[in-house]
């Protein structure tokens, strides 16, 4: 599983002076705290903030595999990943409690959320065919509406739509759905980080469909999935709506995690083109209401494993240029802009413990 180390979530607002100081973490005042890998920052239109969190595992045992080696690997699952809310008036409900899975160093849970008119959906969960044919976690992986009694139902499978189309074409058949947003036809847009894909998802049918595909990108290692070649996955992350009817889609790339490696793309009618590059571990974007486009990076990897505090926020230019804006964070997985116009950024999106979601006033 083109796993993403991501607890990543920065906000940016557009109406930052071209002359500010570059702001740090400590800038930011705490929003929200005590979270298990925050994955996810949504901002409702009555100013509520759905924050989701990937979780901690569990007690129960579980036959899985390891992300980074797809060797057989034990884990421990648990209804440990919560969907938060915060409202208007700040407070804190917690909607919903879903499986989450614990194998080495990784936790995969909730990702992200989006409101479908009202409906409130996020994506969850990782699964590949060494694994089985079928999913042996009730409600994992794929896209699940979170109901307002704290019920929960499954919309979308997308690891049946990758066990019998895979998209890709690799030799490894994989899901892991990301991040999402509501589309032109009331469609769920959906990214998928290790299918590779950007699929279209009917919420009154559960239909899956396959609007495009991301190439691999230039790495360092032979890809087994890839005839050897020093190729690494794409890995998208984020997604956004472009100008003219596209879409954005953030690629990490996958590891080493070349610094420079990650970029944005623009897909619109099936055709995939650059629109940013020059990224490092790009995780999630986000528009300021004045339109400007900002995205996070998660930070920089070494041998030994992702850096502390080299996450960081960048304005997005015209141009495809970009203007680093906030620096400093730790394991940065997600970024929203608030109704007021803060910027809210998750950190910490990797830790089991000490998960935060970070607001910065500056943007007002």
């Amino acid at each position: 599983m083109k796993k993403i180390m991501l607890a990543l979530s920065t906000v940016w607002l557009a109406a930052l002076p071209a002359h500010a100081e570059l702001l740090t973490a400590a800038d930011g005042k705490v929003f929200l705290e005590g979270l298990h890998a925050p994955q996810g920052i949504l901002v409702r239109s009555d100013g509520s903030v759905i924050v989701t969190e990937s979780g901690a595992g569990g007690d129960q045992d579980l036959d899985y595999f390891n992300p980074q080696s797809y060797a057989a690997s034990a884990a421990k699952v648990g209804l440990s990943s919560r969907v938060h809310e915060v409202s208007a008036d700040g407070e804190v409900r917690v909607l919903a409690s879903l499986p989450s899975i614990a194998v080495e160093h990784e936790l995969i849970g909730a990702a992200r959320a989006v409101d479908l008119d009202g409906r409130l959906m996020v994506t969850i969960g990782a699964w590949q065919e060494a694994l089985g044919a079928s999913s042996t976690v009730e409600n994992y992986p794929g896209v699940l509406e979170i109901h307002s009694d704290g019920a929960v139902s499954v919309v979308g499978d997308t690891w049946a739509h990758e066990l019998v189309n895979n998209p890709d074409g690799t030799g490894n058949k994989e899901t892991h759905p990301y991040d999402l947003m509501q589309g032109p036809t009331g469609d769920v847009l959906i990214v998928d980080a290790a299918a590779n894909t950007l699929l279209s998802l009917d919420p009154s049918t559960g239909e899956i469909s396959t609007l495009a595909v991301f190439d691999a990108m230039p790495g360092v290692f032979p890809n087994p999935w890839r005839n050897n070649e020093p190729m690494a996955d794409p890995v998208p992350t984020g997604i956004a709506h472009g100008p003219d009817g596209s879409v954005l889609v953030s690629l990490l790339s996958g590891a080493p995690f070349i610094p420079g490696s990650a970029k944005i793309v623009s897909v619109k009618d099936g055709a995939v083109s650059d629109y940013a590059t020059g990224l490092t571990m790009a995780v999630d974007m986000a528009t300021a209401a004045d339109g400007t486009l900002y995205v996070l990076s998660f930070g920089l990897f070494e041998p030994t494993g992702p850096v502390p505090a080299s996450g960081s926020v960048h304005r997005i230019h015209e141009d495809g240029s970009s203007e680093m804006v906030i620096d400093g964070l730790s394991f940065a997985t997600s970024i929203a802009f608030a109704s007021d116009g803060a910027m809210l950024v998750a950190i910490n999106g990797v830790m089991p413990v000490a998960g935060q979601v970070l607001r910065f006033e500056q943007f007002m």
